[in-house]
């Protein structure tokens, strides 16, 4: 009997060594509008979480009482901003442990979302799995210029950290388990040895790697490339791909210099325009960089993600231009070598319903082969009345092409956490039975593996 999977297409296993505030602050702080919107307390989630960031840095070293307070007025007022703080100051190797242990046990007055039985019940179907794509960040930005401060060079974030760090999670999590005890109002957590065994396990994870091509020349990238993907074939069978995936996942320990072990760790590609990646440069040089890497999808038949909302980790001025369905991304698909592409447009063109429409009307065109999730929108019950109306009940191509995704943990920015975001889905009656299996279920292995 086939297992029923449960696919969570877009999320996030990272902390605060990770993202770089120094080219999020950049912008910000040499914006007079973004200052001017901020001092009139028009606070996009983003800004929050930067205004939050630096009062906790440097509130402890303000001697003035009444600033302090105000200060810790404002900390205590941002809820949801101190609990995802909480979870992002603690290491990236216990994230999927957390999340899974929080999964499954009742917490004060909330049930669990995993039964005992180690199943998720939806409707009438259960799944046996839960699988999870985290989407690697390249955080470099080596554009930014902080001439007015002494140590002005570019924040050193090199990407092969965060990989180390996100496989040796994903080995954490098949080779460890947590305990977590509350006694006296104080929690702790102690994590204990287990015996590797990832068939028993309820995650399956499989990464997507995060590449801005500005950030390398051309033999750097053909050289990750081929480390990464060398054994993706065009001509795999949905189950051979899977099978590659799979046999990786767990076993890879973070060392990058064993090329061998570094193959078929990755499931696809993410990019993210709002931190500078430009889908189609004016400059040849940078051009054949994204030439590369468009053809190298199509011949392995890799999936891209791609961040498409206005919002997000916003460092570039031509974010927007970048990240635009309707801008540099249909020069790319124009382009009859990459018009076969498989994107996946995330958060569905969020906050823009142009870039929506426009991300339908790809979808619904068979020259293209393109998908939407809509991660990080669905954290409110309404929000599927918002999405049956914008793609109706009965029109099978566009729910043949839509993806569920939460964006955690940036989602703990509009919910508390992925046990809310998860139960929205699970118990809207705007999705029947059919859609919800295709978003989590159907669609995400097409998607991933075909």
């Amino acid at each position: 009997m086939k297992i029923n999977k449960f696919y969570d297409i877009h999320f996030h296993a990272m902390d605060l060594s990770h993202a770089n505030i120094t080219a999020f602050a950049d912008r910000f702080i040499n914006n007079p509008l973004v200052i001017k919107k901020f001092l009139k307390e028009k606070l996009p989630a983003w800004k929050k979480v930067l205004g939050s960031i630096c009062v906790l840095i440097v509130g402890p070293f303000i001697p003035y009482s009444s600033i302090a307070k105000r200060i810790t007025n404002f900390i205590n007022q941002q809820r949801n901003i101190r609990n995802l703080l909480s979870f992002m100051e603690t290491s990236v190797l216990y994230d999927f442990l957390i999340v899974e242990y929080f999964l499954k046990n009742d917490h004060e007055n909330k049930k669990a979302i995993i039964n005992k039985d180690n199943t998720l019940k939806i409707g009438n179907k259960f799944y046996d799995k839960i699988v999870l794509c985290p989407l690697v960040m390249d955080f470099g930005y080596p554009n930014i210029k902080n001439n007015d401060i002494f140590y002005n060079i570019p924040p050193q974030k090199p990407i092969t950290s965060q990989i180390q760090d996100l496989f040796k999670a994903i080995r954490t999590y098949y080779t460890k388990r947590i305990e977590i005890k509350t006694k006296n109002s104080i929690t702790k957590f102690k994590i204990k040895e287990k015996q590797f065994n990832k068939d028993a396990d309820f995650f399956e994870i499989y990464p997507f790697m995060g590449i801005n091509t500005k950030n390398y020349d051309f033999d750097e990238i053909e050289k990750m490339l081929n480390k990464y993907f060398s054994d993706f074939l065009e001509s795999d069978t949905p189950e051979q791909r899977y099978k590659k995936l799979y046999k990786a996942m767990g076993e890879f320990d973070g060392n990058l210099e064993n090329t061998e072990k570094c193959k078929n760790i990755f499931a696809g590609i993410k990019l993210y325009p709002p931190l500078g990646f430009d889908p189609w440069p004016d400059n040849q040089k940078e051009r054949r960089k994204v030439e590369l890497l468009y053809q190298t999808c199509i011949d392995k038949n890799i999936p891209i993600i791609t961040h498409c909302s206005t919002g997000g980790f916003v460092a570039s001025i031509e974010h927007k231009k970048f990240t635009n369905p309707n801008e540099q991304w249909a020069k790319v698909l124009k382009d009859q070598r990459f018009t076969k592409l498989k994107i996946n447009f995330a958060h569905f063109g969020e906050d823009n319903i142009d870039w929506t429409n426009r991300i339908i009307d790809l979808a619904l065109n068979n020259k293209h082969n393109i998908y939407a999730d809509f991660s990080s929108n669905a954290d409110n019950a309404d929000y599927y009345a918002k999405l049956k109306n914008q793609i109706g009940n009965d029109n099978e191509e566009i729910n043949n092409k839509i993806l569920y995704g939460s964006d955690f943990m940036i989602n703990l920015l509009k919910v508390e956490s992925l046990n809310e975001y998860m139960g929205y889905f699970i118990n809207t009656d705007y999705l029947t039975g059919e859609q919800k299996h295709k978003y989590i279920n159907t669609n995400p292995e097409r998607f991933l593996f075909e």
